[in-house]
């Protein structure tokens, strides 16, 4: 568990299935709430048949699709690790990610969990919102093989497309000097923080670490053997 708080604004998504609890919008398929009429309310927004029940002109609130704010960003590369130094990090990436999606489902924050396919030579997003379907990812993460170097990165930071969330959480056990300027790159499209899982052959070095914090990316370092509390220490604004 992560005892914190968080302050997480959510990204408009015309294409989105999802909608805001909390903000209406223009989305016709969909509608927010009533209220009654107000000038400079549009006449097509009237609710007729609410309107002739209440007596008065009730008016559609129309809502506003959304995507999810946060994604959780797993990358499950081979690294340069001895077989148990490489499965001892795997098992505290999967740590990490368990804890930030459960802390996350406690404050009632849908969002995303990607991952590299290697099957499918390209990254895979699904959005969960409750822990049943986190099971459900974690079934299909054990059942994919690490891949290569950090392949979901430079996917992700060569998008062309927007990225429709506010926040990434990645999460890697490798850190080089290609990644620090990946990491610096994303950080001008969306806030990013990094879970960096720690084993005695792969260290972030300080240098790389003062980079980041520099471009104000959150580092925040998990060792494999003290995985809980490093991860308590997780903090998400």
């Amino acid at each position: 568990e992560i005892d914190t708080t968080v302050d997480i604004s959510v990204a408009p998504d015309d294409e989105s299935f999802t909608y805001s609890t909390t903000s209406s919008g223009d989305d016709n398929s969909q509608i927010f709430d009533f209220h009654e009429y107000r000038d400079g309310d549009k006449m097509k927004n009237i609710h007729w048949k609410l309107s002739t029940k209440m007596s008065k002109f009730m008016v559609k609130e129309l809502s506003l699709p959304i995507s999810s704010s946060v994604r959780i960003v797993i990358e499950l590369s081979n690294g340069s690790n001895s077989n148990i130094n490489f499965l001892a990090g795997i098992d505290s990436q999967i740590d990490g990610l368990m804890s930030i999606s459960s802390w996350l489902f406690s404050n009632k924050i849908s969002h995303e969990i990607e991952w590299y396919n290697s099957g499918g030579d390209c990254g895979e997003i699904v959005r969960v919102s409750n822990v049943d379907e986190l099971l459900e990812v974690l079934q299909q993460i054990y059942m994919i093989k690490p891949h290569d170097e950090n392949l979901l990165l430079t996917e992700i930071v060569h998008q062309t497309i927007q990225i429709p969330v506010s926040h990434i959480i990645y999460i890697t056990k490798e850190i080089k000097a290609d990644t620090v300027s990946q990491l610096i790159t994303l950080k001008n499209k969306v806030d990013v923080t990094v879970l960096y899982v720690e084993s005695s052959m792969c260290i972030l070095e300080d240098e790389d670490k003062l980079l980041l914090q520099s471009s104000e990316i959150r580092v925040i370092v998990v060792s494999c053997n003290e995985k809980q509390s490093d991860i308590e220490k997780f903090k998400l604004t």
